[in-house]
């Protein structure tokens, strides 16, 4: 915002996360369970808040098409959109619209059915799914390749997270030995990923 501030009103409008997608949107999380989707040119809000949540925002990430992932210190986690106004063709405003939440069935198994209808909004509807992405906060989401990864739970049932992007839970992976990821980054798969030693990072540092 190029050194530009933004008064904060009171201690629940505090911003605990952000994030900057590819189309140029910074999204912002808030104490108050709002997300915030700012012009960075004229360093203001799109449109109004959205209420996402009953908790803290925690982690927030956009997919491919611009869609922001986000979610809460509560375990839910719900896809919010910035979608255009028109009026004969013409943009007159914005507005911020929760076209999703991602929830699973309990029973650990994919959630994945052929015969699972749609919604207006392209998410599956799924009458069996009512738990909530995470018994616990969620700490980082990933959203890429019709895929979104969550990380989060409570301390006994932290684990990593794969759906679809239309909402259905395809995996877990149990976290309890490392803990809850903090971050997720998809890297190319040409990238060689290499183990340094203590000793070569010490005599890295004394060179530079």
């Amino acid at each position: 915002f190029d050194g530009a501030r933004q008064t904060i009103h009171n201690d629940r409008s505090c911003v605990t996360i952000m994030h900057y997608d590819s189309r140029g949107v910074l999204w912002t999380g808030h104490k108050s369970g709002q997300v915030t989707a700012w012009n960075v040119h004229n360093q203001k809000p799109y449109c109004k808040s959205a209420k996402v949540s009953s908790g803290q925002i925690k982690a927030i990430t956009s997919d491919e098409a611009g869609t922001a992932w986000v979610g809460s210190d509560k375990g839910d986690v719900r896809r919010v959109a910035l979608t255009e106004q028109l009026l004969d063709a013409e943009i007159i405003g914005y507005e911020l619209i929760v076209t999703g939440q991602l929830k699973h069935s309990g029973s650990g198994t994919p959630d994945i059915s052929a015969s699972h209808p749609l919604d207006a909004n392209g998410m599956v509807i799924n009458l069996r799914a009512k738990e909530k992405a995470h018994n616990g906060p969620v700490t980082a989401i990933l959203a890429a390749a019709g895929r979104v990864w969550t990380s989060g739970g409570s301390p006994a049932f932290v684990c990593l997270k794969e759906w679809t992007q239309r909402g259905e839970f395809m995996n877990k992976r149990d976290l309890k030995v490392t803990g809850a990821a903090t971050s997720m980054k998809i890297v190319s798969p040409f990238v060689a990923v290499r183990a340094v030693s203590a000793d070569q990072v010490r005599m890295r540092a004394s060179v530079h």
